[in-house]
């Protein structure tokens, strides 16, 4: 026995060797807790396994015994089974009752046979290691902004001990920062985002006469209205009261919007509290994104900026939708609330030194560059042909899929799995698609790929319309998405009526059109659904490639005129 000890100490030693020898120190950690967590993981699943056997024998051995009694107790009293009138139901009555039990039956005259059903067994397995493989990537996911988040913070306070203020205010530290803010508000805002709908379908009460499909969709709706009014809220006053306090503000009103959602047990106050939250969520993302693009080295403020909200995205996701499954959706909405205070306390602790900058633009009135802005045909057809219908489109992941997997059986952690797939399509392809799209395609080009992308992620859910189609078309939105958003992005803030507003006001006009698109997302696809499912989302599908096409066409023309003018 002391051998043994010994051989895997050395044994350990060695890997240890290896693991120093071929991974940098800064990996070394996310080696060892992964590494653990995977071991942990196989022994939980051991353990579950034998459990599920264990309870499946007992139940056989239980029913056995129970049966067999009565059997015996009905020979007792000189009758047969054959006197005994329902007793083929009464089996069938136990082997329903118990799904670890396949099949229960007699070979003798007063012996039952209880067959174990392995299928059962293997399949909540499955679904255990599902589980375990989801909670392993949202893991990896939290712990690596945990780390950032650390390496930041304590860089902030070395710097601050020896008051070196240039690496207090620094890019590094500075773009840490908003990474770890966004990503803990990102947590609480969308812990609740799985499940919305699918809360909406438990309270539905018919509303002016709406076809149920649009009143589904009206919670996620007035979440986007709020956002729009934050827009306005909040661009109005970050120069009168600064943006921390619109944050505080924000966050105040999230924590109320979820604790009211919590605590509706109808559809028009849950519909009001999703509003309260989407007016909260808005200011916070306004003032954070005005924050990001005044701060030194904006491009790589802006990338942090969008990790820290997709891995919050995906986490808080994943989170409220395995633990609704099991707390109750009621309980999520109130944790949700309580994590709120994080990012509130993280602004005030860590980013008081922060400020948005201003900077100069042209003499021309709010309302002529706003004019400027929606008079120029490029930004119309652009905004109504591909803005929009990629936006709306949202709503597939958002409104749609979370009701089509709950009406197919399938569990919360199931549906918080098909957003988390979405997602990490996006983290991963993401930066390599764009950069191939950026310099081997173009702006113009990509976009368009993208959209078709979209065409036909639509047209594969219409044609086959089933569990594994819903998961493909997710995917493929996730693929569109993962560098088209960007490509529109870098395109909207090009045109005109644009270049000219201060920070605050354009990024206020490119959060308008997002959340007003989003806003319509839910209602499109409910007056849609209402002809039919697979049919409203055939007919989406053609209207994104009629857009398309008259967008191409547009681009051509634009194209061929700016050349003929120049030649002659």
């Amino acid at each position: 026995m002391r051998n043994y000890k010994i051989l895997i100490l050395k044994f350990c030693r060695f890997l240890t060797n290896i693991v120093r020898e071929t991974i940098s120190p800064d990996n070394v950690r996310f080696f060892v807790l992964g590494s653990a967590q995977l071991v942990f993981s196989g022994i939980n699943y051991s353990l579950f396994k034998n459990a599920y056997i264990d309870m499946a024998q007992i139940s056989r051995d239980f029913i056995q015994n129970i049966v067999e009694k009565n059997i015996e107790s009905v020979y007792a009293k000189g009758l047969t089974l054959e006197d005994v009138e329902g007793f083929e139901e009464y089996l069938a009555s136990i082997n329903d009752s118990l799904p670890q039990i396949e099949e229960i039956g007699l070979f003798q005259a007063d012996k039952v046979n209880v067959t174990i059903s392995n299928d059962y067994i293997e399949q909540q397995m499955f679904k255990i290691l599902l589980d375990m493989v989801t909670v392993l990537v949202i893991s990896i996911l939290f712990m690596v902004e945990m780390t950032l988040m650390s390496v930041v913070i304590m860089t902030r306070d070395s710097a601050k001990s020896v008051d070196n203020q240039k690496a207090i205010a620094g890019p590094k530290t500075s773009h840490g920062l908003v990474r770890a803010t966004t990503f803990f508000m990102n947590i609480s805002a969308y812990m609740s985002h799985t499940f919305i709908t699918i809360v909406m379908n438990k309270l539905y009460r018919p509303i002016l006469g709406l076809p149920k499909d649009v009143v589904l969709g009206l919670a996620l709706s007035g979440e986007m209205l709020g956002g729009i009014l934050a827009i306005i809220i909040a661009g109005w006053l970050m120069g009168r009261k600064g943006w921390k306090s619109i944050f505080s503000m924000g966050a105040l009103l999230l924590v109320a919007g979820n604790l009211l959602s919590g605590f509706s047990h109808s559809i028009i106050p849950y519909i009001i509290a999703r509003g309260i939250a989407g007016l909260g969520l808005g200011c916070m993302l306004m003032t954070i994104r005005t924050l990001v693009v005044s701060l030194p080295e904006s491009n790589t403020a802006i990338a942090e900026f969008s990790a820290g909200s997709v891995a919050g995205l995906n986490c808080g996701g994943v989170i409220g939708g395995m633990l609704a499954e099991r707390i109750g959706y009621n309980t999520v909405f109130f944790l949700a609330a309580a994590i709120v205070i994080i990012p509130f306390a993280f602004i005030h602790k860590f980013m008081g030194q922060y400020e948005i900058k201003g900077r100069k633009t042209s003499n021309e009135s709010a309302l002529a560059k706003f004019a400027n802005f929606i008079s120029d045909k490029k930004t119309i057809v652009f905004l109504v042909c591909i803005f929009a219908p990629h936006l709306i489109n949202g709503s597939f992941l958002e409104y749609y899929f979370p009701l089509f997997a709950s009406g197919n059986n399938l569990s919360q952690s199931d549906i918080s799995r098909g957003f988390l797939l979405n997602g990490l399509f996006i983290i991963y392809l993401g930066p390599v698609l764009t950069r191939y799209a950026t310099e081997k395609l173009g702006n113009l080009k990509g976009i368009i790929i993208a959209m078709f992308i979209v065409f036909y992620a639509l047209i594969n859910f219409t044609l086959f319309g089933t569990i594994f189609a819903s998961f493909a078309t997710i995917i493929l939105l996730g693929i569109a998405e993962s560098f088209g958003t960007s490509l529109e992005t870098t395109y909207f803030l090009s045109l005109e009526g644009i270049k000219n507003l201060e920070i605050n006001q354009g990024i206020a006009y490119f959060s308008l059109m997002v959340y007003l698109n989003r806003m319509l997302g839910p209602m499109v696809y409910g007056m849609a659904l209402s002809l039919g499912t697979r049919m409203g989302v055939g007919i989406i599908g053609l209207g994104v490639l009629i857009l398309l096409l008259l967008f191409i066409f547009f681009s051509k023309y634009e194209l061929r005129r700016n050349s003929t003018s120049i030649t002659g």
